[in-house]
């Protein structure tokens, strides 16, 4: 595993106990041969070209609204303090 693959290394670390050995090895090979698209930390959200979007407004002005309030719910985890959302 290269130096630049640690990222995947929970993924590799959390493999099935079913899996046997040469079976593990190729997926392990598999995971390591495409590390590149797997997040490297949770805000790895990645650019791509390959898509493209536009809207059409015609001639009509952007639209602004203000920021609304949201229940401290909606956050709950993010930065490290609000309530555990129900389940």
């Amino acid at each position: 595993m290269h130096k630049g693959d640690l990222h995947v290394k929970s993924l590799l670390d959390n493999l099935p106990a079913d899996i046997g050995g040469e079976e593990k090895r190729k997926v392990a090979e598999l995971i390591i041969r495409n590390a590149d698209v797997f997040l490297k930390h949770e805000y790895d959200l990645g650019v791509t070209t390959l898509a493209s979007h536009y809207n059409d407004a015609g001639n009509h002005p952007p639209i602004s609204e203000p920021l609304r309030r949201h229940p401290k719910i909606y956050f709950a985890g993010q930065f490290g303090w609000g309530f555990e959302p129900p389940v």
